[in-house]
Formats: structure tokens, C-alpha cells, sequence
């Protein structure tokens, strides 16, 4: 009779746990306790065992269902660094870029993300010079940093791109990333220049995980990890659009302190996976919103930092927390009555309440911006995105009650959700998927207007009428011809009190005039209208720009001279 190995017993006792993760009670949370403790005094040595383990521990951690269950499995993650730091070098290297403690990440993150790693990993993060296939792509911003006295020996290429940093540190005690970034202007508009600079460099960059609370093994917000006892997964309502319009209390704008870890916590969760998400690259501390959903799970809505905000739409990111343990993310862009957006949740965290949990990610924009129509764009559920097309997305957003606004993708969509293969849990052939990604999908909430709405590619016909309008202005030099475009309509509007102004307002108004400068008809809109739109323009500059979406939300006269200039 054979006997089990340890490895075949570990395998075993994951396999159980993780059949244990959808039940519910406490015979089963007991088990679930057990098999925690008892994985967590085996010395695991194979990877892909090993992997399992992590992400099983991660779902029973994010979903537990009592204190002992929660408490076992913290345990179980933070034994992950050292069992990773004692394996072999070659089984560490399967780990490479796992996000796991204990592991490296490279990756081509842009400066700003940069910037953070190096503020929080001081001293551990580099350049990866070994897989910098062509370091010279750095050169037009160490140009940046030569004397004219040195020009002769750097343009006669007597060394190369990485000896001339090592030379120019001399005994600095830093990393080659950390000197060459500690060079840049401190502020304003030459040092988003070098930063442009950098990102067209394509910098490798090696980050070693460590212990790090970065990795997705301990990243977790700590006044968050705490466990809300769970008897059942929540389902999706059957009218979802009724549940988002439904009020949703709670939701609080938070201190600096608690908006800066949540910042951390959201920004190393794309990180450690190679992701980036504009809005949570830049974010912003003082907008960052925290919406209770029950069970222990938060949205955290993060704004963008004034001088990175999109031209005409307010712009969003969001991570959903799960006792703490950030487990999804996406972003949002409201844009008077409409929002575009999407879902992703991470994979060790799929099959459990999904669905319900976006429709309450939709119903805390709802609350924050009014949007009463949200929009998904084509990639968002499988569109040159094959993670989408694998994971079903498109479905998952049509069983929450999105449809494509083409109509004959929407009557495909239907016949093939009223099959009974469907309605059994059966998915349809990735091929039948293929045909059905040529449109954008919405939702509509209750009350919304079709005249309300209209199609997001005008953004791209905006910026181009924009670019025509300032060449119209008259001045070769465009910085003057915008600046006469700027006057022309701070006259119509009727600015009187400009001097008022802070920074980011009057930069705002700058940003915002070329659009106005579009509407053939200013001079006749009645003055307090007119104010209004003055206020709105001030309003992209402030603080939070959800002040900008909400007074966006009821702008209906720039909305309807934003489709007839766009068309």
C-alpha cells in the first residue's frame, strides 16, 4: 500500500481548503482554521504547490468567515518570505515576477510610480541593466545633466551610457536609479519635460519585494484587516440598475493619513502585478473616498492631483478592499450624465461575489457623481484583451445588465442569453464572444434620458477642433495664440475677479478655454449662465474635482454645444 509523501499531503489539504472556501458555518469554518494551521507548519519545496497555497490563503483571508479562520491565514502569508528565501535559487527564479514576498519584479514603470517606489523602497530599487537591451535610449535625458565641458567626450561616445553615470556619482551612495532621478527639477513645467523624457526611455527597473508590505502577499491596509464574520455570498439583485440607484450611506472623504495609505496599498496592488492606472498613479491625498458595502469590504475612490486631470472629463480610479487586502480595481470617468468604466478583479480573488460587488462599485459612483448611464468600452471585456475573453468579461457584464449600443450585437447577445445551455451556467464558444466586442455596452439607471447622451469618440473630434481653433486665433506663435484665445474668453464669460485666483483655478481656466473658445454662440447665452460656466471652468482646478463632475452632471447647454461642435 503506498503511502502519501508530505507533498502529496500539503496538495491534498490545499485541494480540500480550497473546496471549503465557498461553505459557510461553522463545521466548515472550523476545517478551514485547521488545515490553515496545519499547511502552515509544512515545509512546502515545490513552486507550483507552494503557489496554490499563497493563493488560497490570500481568497481565505480577503473572505473570511470568522477570527480563527482570518487570524490563520495572516498567519500562513507571513510565513511566505521565509519559506520563498530558503528555497532553491532555480525554484526562486520560477517566482520572478510573481509579486509574491520574497520575489524581484521588473518592469518599465513610468517615472511617477518610479518616484514612489524609491520614496518607499529606499536603497532596494535599480535600474536592470542586464535586460536594458538599449541603455543609450537614456541618453536625451542624462543630456539634461552635462556641462558644456563635457560634451566632447560624451559625443564622441568614449563611454558608454552606463559608465558615464557611474563616473558622474563618484562615491554617492545611492543606486544608479535613485542619483539620476534625484537630478531632476524640483517642480513645474521642466520637470513633467524630464519626466517625458524618462518615460520615452523605457527604463527597466528591478525591484526586490523582500518582506515588502508592496508584495501581494502582505499588502494590506491595517486599520482595515479586521474580520467581518460572513455566513453566505451575497448575489447580484434581479434588477441591478434599481440597486445602484438605491442611496448608499457611509461614504466618507478621508484624512491625509488614511488617504496616503490607501494610495500605498492601491498603487503597490497594480505594481506588483506590472499594472498602472492613470488615476492611481496620480492620485490625489486629498481626494481619496472610502465606501462601506458590508462584509467587511470598502471601494476606495481615488482622485487625480489637479495638474494631471483629463481636459473635459473628471477622471477616477478605484480598488476594492476586502478586509483590507486590496482585491480588484478599475477606473471611472464621468462626463456629465454618463461614466465611462470597468471592473478587474484580480485572479486569486474570482468566484466569489464578483458581480454583486461591482454593481456596488457602480452604486458608489452613482452617489459620488449622480451618473445615471455607465459605459464600458469594447477592451474592457475582451477587445485585444485576452485576459478579458478568457475570464468570460463581456458576460459578466451583461448578466449586471450591460448591453451593446450597436442593436444587432444587442439582439445577438440576447438570443444567446436565452438559450437554455446559458441559463444552465453554460458559456458559449469564444468565437460567439468574438462577435459581440465591435460596441460599447451600457447601463442605464432608472429616469435616464437618451437625449442626455451621446457618443464618447467626440473627445477625439473635440481635440481636433481645438487644435484648428487656435491656429484660427491668428499668431504664428501658438503660446500666443492661446493666450489671446484665454483673454477672449475670460471676456465672455465676464471675468472680472481673475486676480482671485489660485494657481491650479487659473491654470484650469487656461486648460478649459480652448474647448469654450469652440461654442460659436457664448456671446449669447444669458450672463448667469455664463457664470456658471466660469464656475465649472474654476471647478476642474479644485481641491476635488468632484465638485467639477457634480456641477458637470447638470451642465445641459455645454453639453448640448459639446455635440454640435463635435460633430
Amino acid at each position: 500500500m503506498d503511502r502519501k509523501t508530505p507533498l502529496d499531503s500539503a496538495k491534498s489539504a490545499i485541494t480540500e481548503l480550497a473546496s471549503l472556501r465557498h461553505q459557510f458555518g461553522r463545521p466548515a469554518r472550523e476545517q478551514k482554521a485547521t488545515l490553515l494551521q496545519q499547511l502552515g507548519e509544512q515545509d512546502i519545496r515545490d513552486v507550483k504547490t507552494l503557489v496554490q497555497l499563497h493563493e488560497t490563503a490570500c481568497f481565505v483571508r480577503a473572505f473570511a468567515d470568522g477570527p480563527d479562520v482570518f487570524e490563520q491565514a495572516g498567519k500562513l502569508l507571513d510565513s511566505f518570505g521565509t519559506r520563498i528565501a530558503t528555497l532553491p535559487r532555480k525554484s526562486q527564479k520560477l517566482l520572478a515576477d510573481t509579486g509574491l514576498a520574497a520575489t524581484p519584479v521588473h518592469y518599465e514603470f513610468s517615472h511617477e510610480i518610479v518616484q514612489w517606489l524609491l520614496r518607499k523602497h529606499r536603497g532596494q530599487v535599480d535600474i536592470d541593466w542586464r535586460s536594458y537591451e538599449d541603455p543609450e535610449q537614456l541618453d536625451d535625458l542624462l543630456d539634461n545633466l552635462l556641462t558644456h565641458a563635457e560634451q566632447p567626450m560624451w559625443e564622441d561616445g568614449q563611454v558608454s551610457t552606463r559608465e558615464w553615470i557611474k563616473r558622474a556619482m563618484g562615491a554617492c551612495n545611492l543606486t544608479d536609479l535613485e542619483w539620476i532621478l534625484k537630478q531632476f527639477p524640483p517642480q513645474g513645467d521642466r520637470r513633467r519635460a524630464w519626466a517625458t523624457q524618462y518615460d520615452n526611455a523605457s527604463v527597466p527597473i528591478t525591484w526586490p519585494l523582500s518582506e515588502s508590505r508592496s508584495s501581494r502577499t502582505l499588502n494590506e491596509i491595517k486599520w482595515l484587516a479586521h474580520c467581518t464574520p460572513r455566513n453566505k455570498w451575497r448575489t447580484a439583485p434581479a434588477i441591478p440598475s434599481k440597486e445602484i440607484a438605491r442611496p448608499l450611506s457611509g461614504i466618507k472623504r478621508l484624512p491625509p493619513g488614511k488617504a496616503a495609505d490607501v494610495i500605498d496599498a492601491s498603487r503597490a496592488a497594480l505594481a506588483a502585478r506590472h499594472r498602472e492606472v492613470y488615476a492611481i498613479t496620480y492620485a490625489n491625498p486629498d481626494e481619496i473616498y472610502l465606501a462601506p458595502v458590508g462584509q467587511g469590504v470598502h471601494v476606495a475612490v481615488l482622485g487625480v492631483v489637479p495638474e494631471y486631470r483629463l481636459s473635459i472629463e473628471a477622471n477616477y480610479g478605484y480598488v476594492i478592499f476586502s478586509h483590507g487586502r486590496p482585491i480588484g480595481y478599475g477606473g471611472v470617468s464621468p462626463l456629465f450624465k454618463q461614466a465611462n468604466t470597468g471592473v478587474n478583479i484580480f485572479d486569486e480573488y474570482r468566484r466569489g461575489e464578483s458581480r454583486f460587488l461591482f454593481i456596488q462599485v457602480l452604486r458608489t459612483f452613482h452617489m459620488l457623481f449622480q451618473s445615471t448611464r455607465f459605459v464600458a468600452n469594447p477592451y474592457q471585456f475582451g477587445a485585444e484583451n485576452d485576459e478579458a475573453v478568457a475570464t468570460g468579461a463581456f458576460w459578466a457584464y451583461y448578466k449586471i445588465g450591460f448591453r451593446p449600443m450597436n442593436p444587432t450585437l444587442a439582439r445577438k447577445a440576447d438570443a444567446i442569453a436565452s438559450t437554455r445551455a446559458f441559463k444552465k451556467g453554460v458559456m458559449p464558444p469564444k468565437s460567439k464572444l468574438k462577435e459581440l466586442l465591435g460596441s460599447d455596452l451600457e447601463l442605464k439607471l432608472p429616469g435616464a434620458k437618451t437625449s442626455d447622451y451621446f457618443d464618447e469618440r467626440f473627445l477625439n473630434t473635440l481635440s481636433e477642433q481645438v487644435t484648428v481653433r487656435i491656429a484660427q486665433t491668428g499668431p504664428a506663435n501658438r503660446k500666443k495664440a492661446i493666450a489671446t484665445l484665454v483673454a477672449d474668453v475670460a471676456k465672455q464669460l465676464k471675468v472680472t475677479n481673475s486676480k482671485n485666483w489660485s494657481t491650479q483655478e487659473r491654470q484650469s481656466f487656461t486648460r478649459f478655454a480652448p474647448i469654450v473658445a469652440l461654442i460659436t454662440d457664448l456671446d449669447t447665452w444669458p450672463i448667469p449662465a455664463r457664470r456658471s460656466l466660469a464656475k465649472l471652468m474654476l471647478a476642474k482646478g479644485a481641491p476635488q474635482e468632484r465638485e467639477y463632475a457634480q456641477q458637470l452632471f447638470n451642465s445641459d447647454r455645454l453639453r448640448k454645444a459639446s455635440q454640435r461642435f463635435s460633430t
